[in-house]
């Protein structure tokens, strides 16, 4: 990475020794604010206008660097050089470390040698929201690497760079080369789904403003093939770093959006071979991966499952597909097709967690109970019209000119209105009925989110100390 290289986090790691021991000894008052996180809401910027987030390489000093590095679960640090640059009015954008993983969770390393549990890299990880920004960071402590994602309106880019030297600032791709499909259809589901979408139950919106809280936490197992695993080198590292890095992103919109926290269940990485043979038709991969889940991993704790696949899909694209409305359902036979808390992700594998985690996010909205926003009533957008049962009139792009995460906005040709990528961000009428149904699912499936939860050492163990 220009201008920001290991050597020079090399040459620092000793003063971060002396540093921290030193910090211990002669704890300072920001010491003692890392120690205390504050007891209610983080407080937020007003919203303002969408100006994009500037490329550029943000100074990170060894203070900030040992914040971040020794912050305990559930600790607020703020970076100021970050905040200065993705706050246009500079207020503050405070960073909360959480663990990314349920409790319990565990990785499966299932290769030709059979399954071993394995343990991910002791990244921390950090989030915070606003109205308008979102952010999300790693930080490696063995190396000192950081990377991460942030977004305000349709501005996407990603962080990436060292402890004690800096953060670079670069534009995510604002669509890879290759399609973004979705084949979730409403005539496909299930006749009390297509009844419950067209007659929602009042839909009703958290009064608390955007990034203020959290209300939720949904645990999402996630299920790898063969191809995926060797679009990242059959390496089980570089594959978890992929998968935490996704959430990561997600947690960006879903934190602020919809009050939820979408933590990583059990994850199966599977090197040697997998137990899916559908080549490409995604409605059949969608049923095949359900009704093995059904069969082979009842006893796997969750509340959804996904799964990322590398089988029939170019370097650059995505596709995928998801039952819409489906809490904890671990799967259920309708006629020949298997129906449950599942979705499946066809993913290219030159595609980052950055320039994907809007499509995923798509599918599990989808499961949470959205359909398109073009098949509401009425129609959320008018972007796309070819769809059953949903919007027939002529395309035409939403009045802010880009979509949202589950719109067709993005979507060009006879049917779309080829609006550009869709912001990552859930539309106002989207985030009322999320809530709802999530709401409507809780505690009976969802789990209250629980604070206290994250400065506790998770069971899985990987939580050091």
């Amino acid at each position: 990475m220009k201008g920001i290289s290991r050597f020079n986090f090399g040459v620092l790691l000793a003063v971060f020794t002396y540093a921290g021991v030193y910090a211990s000894e002669h704890p300072s008052d920001s010491d003692e604010l890392l120690r205390t996180p504050p007891a209610g809401p983080l407080t937020l910027a007003p919203e303002r206008e969408d100006r994009g987030i500037a490329a550029g390489i943000i100074p990170l000093s060894t203070q900030e660097s040992l914040r971040l590095l020794r912050a305990a679960p559930g600790t607020v640090v703020r970076l100021t050089g970050l905040e200065s640059h993705l706050a246009s009015d500079g207020k503050p954008v405070p960073l909360r470390r959480y663990e990314p993983f349920a409790p319990g969770a565990v990785v499966h390393l299932v290769s030709a040698s059979g399954s071993v549990t394995i343990d991910p890299r002791n990244r921390r990880y950090f989030l915070a929201g606003t109205a308008q920004e979102g952010v999300g960071i790693a930080i490696d402590p063995s190396s000192g690497e950081i990377s991460g994602y942030a977004v305000r309106g349709s501005s996407r880019v990603q962080l990436s760079g060292f402890a004690g030297i800096g953060i670079e600032v670069n534009p995510v791709d604002s669509e890879p080369e290759g399609a973004n499909e979705c084949g979730t259809l409403l005539d496909h589901q299930t006749p009390e789904v297509q009844e419950s979408v067209f007659n929602p139950p009042t839909a009703s919106r958290s009064e608390a403003p955007q990034g203020a809280t959290l209300s939720f936490e949904a645990v999402v197992a996630v299920d790898t093939d063969t191809e995926w695993m060797a679009g990242k080198g059959n390496d089980p590292a570089t594959a978890t770093d992929w998968i935490t890095d996704l959430f990561l992103a997600m947690n960006v919109f879903y934190e602020r959006d919809i009050e939820t926290r979408l933590l990583i269940g059990d994850v199966i990485l599977r090197t040697g071979s997998d137990p899916y043979s559908v080549p490409s038709n995604r409605s059949d991969q969608l049923d095949e991966f359900g009704e093995y889940w059904r069969v082979n991993m009842a006893a796997t704790e969750r509340n959804f499952a996904a799964m990322l696949s590398g089988r029939g899909i170019s370097a650059g694209s995505f596709s995928g597909i998801a039952w819409i409305d489906v809490y904890c359902n671990k799967g259920q036979q309708w006629g020949q097709r298997t129906v449950g808390s599942y979705s499946f992700n066809a993913i290219g594998s030159s595609r980052t967690p950055g320039n994907t985690a809007l499509y995923v996010g798509h599918e599990i909205g989808h499961n949470l109970g959205s359909p398109h926003t073009h098949c509401y009533s009425p129609e959320v957008d008018q972007c796309y019209n070819g769809e059953s049962d949903c919007y027939t009139g002529p395309p035409s792009c939403p009045a802010g000119g880009k979509g949202t995460v589950m719109s067709y906005c993005h979507v060009s040709g006879s049917s779309g209105a080829g609006c550009g990528t869709n912001k990552q961000e859930f539309h106002p009428t989207v985030q009322s009925l999320l809530e709802s149904r999530l709401a409507a699912n809780s505690p009976s499936c969802i789990a209250p989110w629980q604070p206290a939860v994250e400065e506790m050492v998770h069971s899985s163990g990987f939580e050091t100390p």
